[in-house]
Parts: structure tokens; C-alpha cells; sequence
């Protein structure tokens, strides 16, 4: 299926059917609810979490949280423990009913010291625990030189004697970091002041060469690093664990906003840090995505430049340039396999070669990337050819494999994913009489080779390719010239 990643901005406004391009949208997505995959994420929900206020009716909010079913088929995807994205099925409401306090009474991060800690361990009857916490961590003392990196890092002016001060004051600052706007603000100025200075034009720079032009401006400042290894997590010490790739990228869209590319203005008085952060993981799970919708300027341009240096190919469009391009979007529809046959030819050509190995016995093995999704999920074609075939009965000369590579951050499908593709091809063979199950189970349990269509030159069958299916095409060409001339 073609991935589809909607901002919640563009989702919440699919409600608005009074604009003509938000209904628009929703037309199209109703008229292809097999051809797109939209997932919903964490980054939705934070961002349904922020429109909320205390005491606020909520009837709107579950509306949204329907709405984002409705579009997602309940497709959730998510960073997880094992250091993966992995797709889930489930509703959105999910997370509101699992928390439903924390959705009538939002709080934000308020932690002004560790004394509060203290207070929670009296408070459920942990005194001592919490007291013995405080001393042992007065009773260790700071190291100058940290001490002095700190009051530089956090702005302190006072001094800092153990580790009991330094956690109160890294605490109070990443509080003040986190909700308040000015601070934050005030802070990404600071930074460009004493570090990157990035020219008032930046935003003119092409995608493909904003990260060149920021290492540009470091090595003028005499900075040997890059930028990316100015901010990778292991070098500065805020962690000591190997940064994962979510790290990676969402701290890689955070510096940028902080150092001045493209930086978000927080123009509403409820914005703060937590909406650059959402925006960053919305731009990290879109990257899973064949494509990202938003009208978000910031999000395209910060998102534009990391998916260029991360080579990564999700393309972005806004909402109008979505709908102006469903055509090139949404693939080809067959009707029957010689639909997919017709097609062979513009496959491979010239324009579409990625390359070409011929080996000494004339066999030769040609790989193409496919101009649209087959079957609304191959992006690859590998064509093998064998002469030493006669072409005989049931012996074919050419071989063609339909593949899915992934060329962006995603590695998974999801099961109805498989199911709709094996429906889809079934249907074009015209034979609707296959077991499902029966055929997952076949590809990805015992690893067969599940036929699926037989004749005198045309065999198509569908097996696993790297817990993925892949679908093989054998053309008999001599037989076929033969019968269809007839």
C-alpha cells in the first residue's frame, strides 16, 4: 500500500468540509481506503494532548480521536523498547480512556527541585528513603571543571558544591527549557550569539545542501567537527548509551530549530518546546512514509533537509499539492494480468536501470525501479533471463521478481497490508478461491512458493523475500507470440 503520513493538522481539518480542499482530501482518501496506508502515531496524539485545557469539554477532542480512526484504520505505528518501529492495530480513544485524568487535568512538566521528590517519598511513607537520598547526594562533590561546563551550559551564576545543587539546577533549567516560551526562545538566541551565526537567507538554501553549508559555517569558526557530530549524543555527555535512531533524528530537527534553520516562531501563547518536539517525531515517523503531508513551513523545511542528508525518500507535499498530484500518486489499476504484461515494456526502460550483471554463461540479471507501486506495493523489478532454455513446455526464459525495497526508515507490513495485496493480485487473475491464511501461512511459515496462476507461458507464483512476499513473474515469450497472434 502507498504510505500516507498526515500531519494533525491536516487530519483535524478533514472536518471541515466547507473548504473545498479539505473536503477534497477526504474524497480522496475514502476513494482509495486500499491504496493508502495512514498511520496514526504518538505524535498525534501529543499534539490532541496540547489543544486541551483544564475543565475543557471534550466532545471535540473525541471527535478528533474518531476521525483519526476512521483515517488510520486503527494503523498505529511506534517506536519501541527493542529500538524499532513496529505496527500495532488499535483506536486512538485508547490512549485518552487509559489516562483520562491526565486528559482533564494536563499538566506539564513542573518540577522546580528535587525537594518535591523528597515530599513524594513523605507522602506515601517513604520519609527515610527520600531524607538518605538528599545526603548521599550532598555528600558528593563536584568536579571544577563540570562545574564550570554546567554554569556555562545552564547559565548558572552560583556556585554549584555537590550533586544535590547541580540536580536541582539542571532540573529548574530543563523546566523552564521545556514550558516556557520566552526562555526557550531566548536560549536559541543565546546559542546562535556564542555559536552558529546561520545568515538571515538560510531559508533560501537548497534541502540538498543545508547541512553542507551549516559544516561550512562551523569549519569558518574553526570548528573541526561537523555539524551532526557536534550534536551526536555520545560525544557531549548528556548521554552515555549508543543514540538510536530515533535520537538521531529527532535531535538532528531540534538543533536545527535551535541554531536557526528555519526555526518555529510559537506565534500561539500555548506553544513551548513540547510542540517543536512533537513536530520533530512527526517528521521521524513520516519518514516510514512514502510521503508527508502538511502545510506546516517549518516542519517542510527542517524535515526536507534531514530526509536529504539521511537519504531517505519520503516526498513532501502540502495539502494542495497532494490533491494536484493524486494522479502520480495513486498507481495503476489491472483488471487483469495482462494489464501488468502491458506494462513490462515501460518498466525497464532506460530512464528506470539501476543496473545490469552479465555473466559469462549469457545469463544476465537486470534491476529497474518501478516508476509506480505494483499492485499499490512492488517499487522494484529484478529481471533474469536464461537462453539456455528452449522454451520448451513450462520452461521459461525470463523470470521477472516484483520486490519491495525499503528505501526509507520502515522494515515492517502490516498484516491486513499483506492481505489486500494478495486479494488485489487474486482478483486480477481472476481467482477469488484461495485461502488467505493459507497462503500466509504457506510464504512466511514454511517458506513456499504459493502458485498462484499456471499456463502454457505465463506462471506466477508469490514467496517470501526477507519476511517480505516478492512476486515472480515467468513469460514464456515464443508461446506467447504464438497464441496471441492467434
Amino acid at each position: 500500500m502507498i504510505r500516507v503520513y498526515f500531519d494533525c493538522n491536516v487530519i483535524s481539518n478533514l472536518k471541515r468540509t466547507e473548504i473545498k480542499k479539505f473536503e477534497a482530501i477526504s474524497k480522496i482518501i475514502s476513494d482509495n481506503k486500499n491504496v493508502f496506508l495512514i498511520p496514526f502515531t504518538s505524535a498525534h496524539i501529543d499534539d490532541l494532548k496540547h489543544s486541551v485545557t483544564s475543565n475543557q469539554d471534550h466532545t471535540l477532542l473525541l471527535k478528533d480521536l474518531d476521525l483519526l480512526s476512521k483515517i488510520s484504520n486503527n494503523r498505529f505505528i511506534d517506536w519501541t523498547e527493542k529500538n524499532i518501529t513496529e505496527p500495532f492495530i488499535g483506536h486512538p480513544n485508547k490512549f485518552y480512556y487509559e489516562n483520562i485524568d491526565e486528559w482533564k487535568n494536563p499538566k506539564s512538566l513542573d518540577l522546580n527541585n528535587l525537594n518535591e521528590i523528597i515530599n513524594f517519598f513523605d507522602d506515601i511513607g517513604f520519609a527515610s528513603l527520600g531524607e538518605n537520598y538528599k545526603k548521599i547526594l550532598q555528600l558528593i562533590p563536584i568536579d571544577k571543571r563540570l562545574e564550570r561546563d554546567l554554569k556555562k551550559l545552564f547559565d548558572i551564576d552560583k556556585t554549584i558544591n555537590n550533586y544535590w545543587d547541580c540536580l536541582n539546577d539542571c532540573i529548574k533549567f530543563m523546566n523552564k527549557f521545556q514550558n516556557d516560551k520566552i526562555f526557550y526562545k531566548e536560549f536559541r538566541l543565546k546559542s546562535r550569539e556564542n555559536g552558529i551565526s546561520i545568515p538571515t537567507n538560510a531559508g533560501n538554501w537548497e534541502a540538498t545542501k543545508v547541512f553542507n553549508n551549516l559544516d561550512k559555517i562551523l569549519k569558518d569558526k574553526g570548528i573541526k567537527q561537523s555539524f551532526l557530530e557536534l550534536i551526536k549524543l555520545e560525544n557531549n555527555g548528556i548521554k552515555k548509551v549508543k543514540q538510536t535512531l530515533y535520537d538521531k533524528f529527532t535531535l538532528t530537527y531540534l538543533a536545527l530549530d535551535i541554531f536557526g534553520y528555519k526555526s518555529d516562531k510559537l506565534k500561539k501563547s500555548s506553544n513551548n518546546l513540547s510542540n517543536i518536539i512533537t513536530d520533530a517525531i512527526h517528521s521521524f515517523y513520516a519518514a516510514h512514509c512514502d510521503y508527508l503531508i502538511t502545510d506546516d513551513k517549518f516542519l517542510i523545511y527542517k524535515s526536507k533537509a534531514i530526509y536529504s542528508k539521511f537519504k531517505l525518500t519520503t516526498e513532501i507535499f502540502t495539502t494542495e499539492e497532494f490533491i494536484s498530484k493524486q494522479k502520480e500518486i495513486i498507481p495503476k489499476r489491472y483488471k487483469t494480468i495482462f494489464d501488468l504484461i502491458n506494462e513490462l515494456g515501460d518498466f525497464m526502460k532506460e530512464t528506470n536501470l539501476l543496473y545490469k550483471n552479465v555473466n559469462e554463461d549469457k545469463t544476465f540479471t537486470i534491476a529497474y525501479k518501478l516508476p509506480y507501486r505494483v499492485f499499490d506495493f512492488f517499487n522494484y523489478l529484478v529481471v533474469n533471463y536464461y537462453p539456455e532454455y528452449d522454451e520448451i513446455e513450462f520452461e521459461f526464459k525470463l523470470a521477472f521478481e516484483f520486490k519491495l525495497a525499503f528505501k526509507n526508515y520502515s522494515r515492517f507490513v502490516f498484516d491486513d497490508e499483506l492481505e489486500i495485496l494478495l486479494r488485489y493480485i487474486l482478483k486480477t487473475i481472476g481467482n477469488d478461491n484461495f485461502d488467505l491464511k493459507k497462503i500466509k501461512k504457506g510464504i512466511f511459515n514454511k517458506k513456499e512458493n504459493i502458485i498462484l496462476y499456471n499456463s502454457s507461458f505465463i506462471h506466477l507464483f508469490i514467496k517470501q523475500d526477507n519476511y517480505k512476499p516478492k512476486l515472480v513473474l515467468n513469460y514464456n515469450i515464443t508461446k506467447a507470440n504464438k497464441i496471441l497472434k492467434k
